[in-house]
C-alpha cells in the first residue's frame, strides 16, 4: 500500500532538496532502519526524473564494529574505498534513523579519531559535502519516538503533520 506522505517527500527531497537531474547518481543511504520501505520511494523518485539511484544501508551496530577493530592501514582503505564511491555522485540523500544514540559509547578515542580521520574527514567532510547536492535527515522510528515519549505511530503522524 503506497503512503501518499512518503511519496511526497520523496518527491521534494529529490527534486527540491538534490534537485536531481537526468543522468545524475545520487547516493542514497538509509542507516539505521530495519524497514526500507522510504528507500523504494526515493528510488522511484530518482528515476522518474532520469537519475541514477545508488542504494546504500547501514546500521551503527556494524560501523561500531568497524571502529572497534579496524586498525589505520584498514581504516584508511574503507576511506578510500568510500571516497572513490562518493566521487562519482552528484547528490546524496542520507536518511537516518537512532536504534540507540549510544551505539559509539564507550569506544576509546584512538578508534574514533581513526574513523573521524580516515573515513569521516575524506568522504563526508572534505567531498560530500561541498562538491555534492546533499540531504540528511532524521526518520521518525521507535527511538525517537521514546524520547519524545510518544507512541511511535503518534510520534510519526506528528513528525509528518508539522
Amino acid at each position: 500500500m503506497k503512503d501518499e506522505r512518503l511519496n511526497r517527500l520523496a518527491h521534494l527531497l529529490i527534486n527540491y532538496s538534490v534537485r536531481l537531474k537526468k543522468g545524475e547518481k545520487v547516493m542514497i543511504e538509509v542507516k539505521n532502519q530495519g524497514d526500507t520501505c522510504f528507500l523504494k520511494y526515493l528510488m522511484a523518485e530518482a528515476l522518474k526524473v532520469g537519475g541514477i539511484p545508488i542504494p546504500l544501508i547501514t546500521d551503527d551496530r556494524a560501523v561500531r564494529s568497524l571502529i572497534s577493530g579496524a586498525s589505520i592501514p584498514q581504516m584508511k582503505e574503507f576511506g578510500k574505498v568510500q571516497l572513490s564511491l562518493m566521487k562519482q555522485m552528484d547528490a546524496y540523500i542520507g536518511v537516518r534513523g537512532t536504534r540507540n544514540a549510544f551505539q559509539t559509547a564507550k569506544l576509546g578515542s584512538d578508534q574514533l579519531k581513526n574513523y573521524s580521520l580516515n573515513f569521516m574527514q575524506p568522504v563526508h567532510m572534505k567531498w560530500r559535502v561541498p562538491k555534492t547536492k546533499w540531504v540528511v535527515l532524521r526518520w521518525p522510528d521507535d527511538a525517537m519516538a521514546q524520547l519524545a515519549e510518544m507512541p511511535t505511530e503518534e510520534f510519526e503522524d506528528y513528525y509528518f503533520n508539522t
